[in-house]
């Protein structure tokens, strides 16, 4: 199959969300598919895949017009990565593309604004998610990050239910990036993956609350990535670790080497959020057999129930015990358990889902809100 990503990318940085394309493009091309990655920019992210086993099948075309026919001459699937930008061309240029070689449109749906806004201190307005709406009519396939995901997405998409179907497909994790990091040793590190900008949902605007006499000896490891770490803040935060007898380190954009480094030497993995489309850490952290901290939300009780340290969402008392209750006892699995949860993150695994799914939406009639958009030559 060849499957071609409409998408846009900041140059430096990236978001959960980008880097979830960026491993599906990954997966799928593992699976010996060829991939053509159409984006705006060009992200240093994907430089850091280089090793893994279908890289060289991707095509990673920059342009900003998003002018497919001088780069692809075929395509089965065509996936829309939406984002919160307003610019339409994308999303038009991906159903011409479709329509033009007789593929399937899939939409990947991080989450939909009802489902934000059930969780989210801070809610948003419908109207940011108007493309979304708009462009899920035409697709085949809304594919989703969880069951808990697509629950919400039925209720807000509006969608003929023969012409689309609503999937759940977990994303994988970068499973090869720590092949050459077995003999890491814990050490008194308590990490966090933090994002400032935009993201009042993410729990981490004061990361004071963290600041305890209880982890006097400890490192609170900050890891952002878009947005990188509040300048005004920076000063604030030592001076405050340092009263309490623990020390700050502050990282931008680890590369996927680093960052599997961290969560394999930190003690407690921490994840504050009140909101997600998925939640890569709670995962990463099992996958490396690092103890977690997290709000109790669905989405997260679905894949690291048994391994995860729930607190009831915003009682910050609550997750600073259950952080001290971690930190003593450690990583909770028995191997059964591991092996059965883990072996759905590989790459390999969700490479598998995915050409499932979109051997799936080859078999529906063409959507006749594709033709709407997009009538036939």
């Amino acid at each position: 199959m060849h499957l071609v990503i409409f998408m846009q990318n900041p140059r430096f940085g990236y978001s959960g969300g980008r880097y979830h394309a960026l491993i599906l493009a990954e997966a799928f091309a593992a699976r010996g598919n060829n991939v053509t990655i159409l984006s705006n920019s060009y992200t240093e992210v994907f430089d850091d895949f280089d090793n893994l086993p279908g890289h060289n099948r991707i095509n990673f075309v920059v342009t900003k017009k998003f002018n497919y026919e001088l780069y692809v001459n075929q395509a089965n699937i065509v996936l829309i990565i939406p984002s919160m930008a307003k610019d339409e061309a994308l999303y038009l240029r991906a159903c011409e593309c479709t329509s033009q070689y007789s593929a399937r449109l899939v939409l990947l749906n991080f989450e939909s604004p009802n489902w934000f806004n059930s969780l989210s201190p801070t809610p948003r307005d419908f109207s940011l998610w108007d493309l979304w709406h708009k462009y899920a009519k035409p697709a085949s396939v809304i594919l989703c990050s969880a069951k808990e995901s697509v629950r919400f997405a039925k209720e807000y998409y509006e969608v003929d239910k023969e012409t689309t179907l609503f999937r759940s497909c977990p994303p994988a994790i970068n499973d090869f990036a720590d092949r050459n990091e077995s003999n890491i040793s814990r050490e008194k590190r308590i990490l966090i993956f933090a994002r400032f900008t935009w993201a009042e949902q993410k729990g981490c605007t004061d990361l004071r609350k963290f600041i305890r006499r209880e982890f006097k000896g400890y490192t609170l490891v900050v890891v952002t990535g878009l947005g990188g770490f509040p300048k005004d803040k920076e000063k604030e935060i030592v001076a405050s670790a340092k009263e309490e007898g623990m020390a700050i380190d502050l990282y931008e954009s680890l590369s996927e080497r680093d960052k599997v480094r961290e969560v394999k030497r930190s003690s407690l993995v921490i994840f504050p959020s009140y909101f997600e489309g998925f939640g890569y850490p709670p995962v990463e952290a099992m996958f490396h057999k690092t103890p977690c901290v997290a709000f109790d939300l669905p989405v997260l009780r679905e894949f690291t129930d048994k391994f995860t340290y729930w607190a009831p969402i915003g009682d910050w008392e609550a997750f600073i015990g259950a952080m001290v209750e971690a930190l003593k006892i450690g990583f909770k699995s028995s191997a059964l358990n591991y092996f059965v949860s883990n072996r759905q993150f590989t790459l390999n695994s969700f490479g598998k889902r995915l050409e499932r799914i979109f051997r799936e939406a080859q078999k529906l009639s063409v959507n006749k809100n594709l033709e709407k958009i997009c009538p036939p030559k």
